[in-house]
């Protein structure tokens, strides 16, 4: 109903399922029939443009002032509102931000124009009042031009004002999906004459090294220039060593003319390239010139890839060999920023994916930000690229995301759409969707992540993906259409908070006679008053129903954690020898929003909280994706040791139950206060237990054992002593995560404070509670915070509670003195604040000094420490870690 709202197009509207079928623009408005189901009205609205926050003599001196990419909605109050449960109990908004600039003066003549990766979720944009453009996406980059604009003023006693207002009060997600311009905005400049269009430069992936398919789409909008300009590409090395050139083709300037696209095979002095794989994920820089050599360059655009070939059969085959795929699927909300990003931030989610054994990162369901695609391809990670919106009204959706994201070279699949949202109009959709990505990227597989049987003819999809779906489903598929490539694309949800994943309690005793049965049941179900399945398909509860109608059935136990799994039908298939593998357990850290139940608004479908601490069943993928995969295996993420693994999965409680653990080998040694236990057989995932420990006990350790007895790894947990205090730590940047030492002063590298409550020895007490004040002083700024999943304090206050002992805080430098154009920055920000521009850098700046103070446990602080060395980059700190040698920080966490 919302998206008919906006597009004065738009008569009537249905409503199915969740979402409108009619796509285009949103607001809010009343049906003109008064129902829930559709509506129509005989006349459009008029759009509302009048606001007077886009006014440029509006006075936004009171206005806070915030640094983009800012979530809108994350600072909202939590409200329970049981008409929505999947949105994380925020209300979603409409926002506004201004923002004042001057236009250079050498900037005449020239385009300028804003691009913005994305904005919650109708996006309206105005200059100097002026209504310029729209957009109706949350995910998708696009550019607002600004030298069009008549009232735009150039010079440096000029000031422009822009003003942006975000309708976040709609969208297609049934998660949180933040509000307001929650990603990166830049100001671009580009000769009018001659410029490359926005992602119209291509570099292949495709490729063994010996040739590259190259093209390049240029346009004019000026007739100051005429005649011929040059396309040229050079191809280097990170470090800045040519290792060829060449030339595309010679462009025509004629701004009558549509964009012209130029291709080129570049085979002829090209030196032999490293192919990119798991193990050496060796990544190119590729920079396009247009203009002639002798003359300033027109445009210059500069891409890194990398060059690999693919193959999708019964596996999925880089560089000709085959690979067992496994991964998670992601969404990107994150404790104390909500939906916003950040390279440093995600450079710490895929270290920890590949920690925990993943190869592979699905993009669900949306795509992402850019520098996270450059961070997969300097580690090491393969990507399925999701587009949000199916249906033949979005293939401009599906246009950007291949358009601007195809010369990444980690991802190999491009999906159109999710599970229900495949259903819509599906085989018209799907052949639009294929002659676009076969148009833009013709070498890159295609799929679809669906629900059976697919919607999707098999014809538009190069690999077809399953969701949730049993052997059979792919037993059947592959027996109907054996040279079918599959997936099982998302699957095995195992829906548990941190605190409560580390116990196990005994199944509640039922009034009525029951039992536990495996299928068929050994007992005749004359002897029950309810029939019990354990680890049990749909199909059992279907034949047992259909034989015995009367008889009331429970699936008695399924699901554990411990095992995630992997013994039941809802995962075996991604062992199949004809399907690719498993490529999005659901999900590797928990998101704000599907919750579903009030007092919580987050998920707990991770396998890491909100926060990025890892529960129990983390250590299951450690040991089972990881630690028992060869380390020659090509399937293996790029990761140095992890050879053996041992965890104790308890928080000390007393009295102390059973003592639940993982290990990575046969058989599992326990220790009560250094006493040996008998020793236990780990059963096929490594789960292992022992009966509680007799009397007090202060400690417990579980060790890894070899057949011979040899310990191998161990773990330790122990009753914390009672004198406890505050301790901060630093997990990002840090060598125990993969992601640095130094935090980069380019105004937005991100920090990750650990605030834990510990004993005399370290060790944390994870049943201290209460409240913890923050500050952060130097360098910085305090972003945000986060804990307990049902907490409802301000993520962005200065105040959050204790939840296993643990807070996650996050923090940001306010300096930049290393981004390019440092000179052109300061001249056209007329707003600065909360940011600091230095065009050269401080000697010895102050680095960022985060605060914590607490009623029970005291006062700690820790200094981050900040660099203006390109290497402390996080894409220079990403290409460095690639091999993940020091990944120490699950096992830090001592509890």
């Amino acid at each position: 109903m919302m998206s008919c709202c906006y597009d004065e197009n738009c008569r009537f509207w249905t409503w199915l399922h969740t979402r409108c079928l009619h796509g285009g623009r949103a607001t809010s408005c009343v049906p003109s029939n008064g129902t829930e189901v559709g509506g129509f009205r005989a006349t459009a609205p008029p759009f509302i443009r009048d606001f007077s926050f886009a006014q440029k003599g509006f006075d936004d001196s009171k206005w806070t002032q915030v640094a983009t990419p800012h979530d809108y909605s994350i600072n909202q109050t939590y409200a329970n509102d049981p008409a929505d449960p999947w949105h994380g109990f925020l209300p979603r908004n409409t926002s506004w931000y201004r923002k004042h600039f001057h236009v250079p003066d050498a900037w005449r003549g020239q385009e300028v124009y804003l691009l913005f990766e994305g904005a919650r979720q109708y996006t309206e944009v105005y200059v100097n009042g002026e209504w310029v453009q729209d957009h109706a996406s949350g995910y998708t980059e696009f550019t607002v031009r600004l030298d069009n604009v008549s009232s735009l003023a150039y010079g440096e006693g000029v000031e422009n004002v822009v003003a942006v207002r975000t309708d976040g009060t709609y969208g297609s997600g049934h998660w949180y999906e933040g509000g307001g311009i929650y990603r990166d905005v830049r100001i671009i400049a580009v000769n009018a004459s001659a410029h490359f269009t926005h992602g119209g430069v291509y570099v292949n992936p495709e490729s063994d090294g010996r040739s590259v398919l190259l093209s390049a789409e240029v346009e004019s909008s000026s007739t100051a220039l005429r005649g011929n300009v040059t396309v040229t590409v050079e191809l280097s090395e990170h470090n800045g060593t040519v290792l060829a050139s060449g030339v595309l083709g010679v462009y025509t300037i004629d701004p009558a003319a549509p964009p012209a696209v130029l291709t080129y095979t570049w085979s002829s002095g090209l030196p032999r390239l490293q192919n990119w794989t798991l193990q050496n994920p060796h990544t190119y820089v590729a920079t396009f010139r247009l203009g002639d050599p002798g003359q300033p360059w027109s445009d210059t655009v500069r891409v890194v890839t990398g060059f690999r070939t693919t193959r999708f059969g019964a596996k999925f085959a880089l560089g000709g060999v085959p690979l067992q795929l496994q991964g998670f699927s992601h969404h990107t909300s994150f404790a104390g920023v909500g939906a916003v990003s950040n390279p440093r931030l995600n450079l710490f989610r895929v270290q920890t994916s590949k920690a925990v054994g993943a190869n592979f990162w699905r993009c669900s369901h949306n795509p992402y930000e850019q520098h996270l695609y450059e961070i997969l391809a300097y580690t090491g990670v393969l990507a399925w690229d999701e587009n949000r919106d199916f249906g033949v009204e979005y293939q401009g959706e599906m246009q950007t995301l291949v358009k601007t994201h195809r010369n990444h070279a980690p991802i190999v699949l491009w999906s159109y759409c999710n599970e229900e949202d495949c259903e819509k109009i599906s085989q018209t959709s799907a052949a639009a969707f294929r002659r676009i990505a076969d148009d833009l990227d013709p070498l890159r597989a295609t799929t679809a992540n669906n629900e059976y049987p697919s919607n999707i003819d098999f014809e538009y999809l190069d690999v077809v993906g399953f969701t949730h779906a049993p052997n059979s489903t792919f037993e059947t598929s592959h027996a109907d259409y054996p040279g079918v490539p599959l997936l099982l694309s998302e699957c095995c949800p195992c829906s548990e908070n941190r605190m409560d994943s580390r116990t196990f309690t005994d199944c509640i005793r039922k009034r009525a006679t029951t039992a536990n049965n495996k299928y068929p049941s050994n007992i005749d179900f004359e002897y029950l008053d309810v029939v019990g399945f354990t680890h049990a398909p749909n199909s059992t509860f279907e034949t047992s129903h259909a034989d015995y109608p009367g008889v009331p059935l429970l699936l008695s136990e399924c699901c554990p954690c411990s095992e995630n799994r992997m013994d039941s039908e809802t995962n075996q298939p991604g062992t199949f020898s004809y399907v690719g593998g498993s490529t999005g357990v659901w999900t590797l850290m928990d998101y704000f929003g599907e919750s579903v139940k009030w007092p919580f608004v987050a998920s707990a479908f991770g396998q890491f909280d909100i926060g990025g601490f890892p529960k129990a069943h983390a250590w299951w993928y450690r040991i089972n994706w990881l630690a028992k995969v060869p380390a020659t295996s090509p399937s293996r993420p790029l990761i140095s040791g992890v050879a053996y693994v041992a965890r104790v999965l308890n928080t000390w409680t007393e009295p102390m139950g059973r003592v639940n653990g993982s290990v990575s080998t046969l058989r599992a040694a326990m220790y009560y206060d250094g006493a040996a236990q008998p020793t236990a057989a780990a059963d096929v995932n490594g789960f292992v237990s022992w009966p509680a420990p007799p009397g007090s006990v202060t400690n417990v350790t579980i060790a890894a054992v070899s057949t011979t007895g040899e310990i191998l790894a161990s773990h330790s947990l122990f009753k914390p002593k009672p004198t406890l205090r505050l301790q901060l730590v630093i997990d990002v940047p840090s060598v125990s995560t993969g992601t640095g030492t130094n935090l980069y002063l380019d105004g937005r590298d991100m920090a990750l404070i650990r605030a834990q409550v510990v004993d005399s020895d370290g060790v944390v007490d994870s049943s201290a509670t209460g409240n913890v004040t923050f500050s952060v002083a130097g360098s910085g700024r305090l972003v945000g915070l986060g804990s307990a999943p049902d907490s409802h304090l301000h993520q962005q206050g200065r105040v959050m509670g204790l939840y296993g002992g643990l807070i996650r805080a996050v923090a940001m430098v306010t300096l930049d003195c290393t981004s390019p154009n440092l000179d052109l920055a300061l001249a056209i920000d007329s707003d600065h604040a909360p940011l600091e521009y230095a065009v050269s850098c401080p000697p010895s700046p102050a680095g960022v000094t985060i605060e914590a103070s607490s009623d029970s446990y005291g006062t700690a602080s820790v200094t981050v420490p900040v660099s203006s060395d390109p290497s402390d980059h996080p894409f220079a700190v990403a290409r460095a870690n690639a091999n993940l040698r020091t990944y120490t920080y699950m096992d830090d966490i001592v509890s």
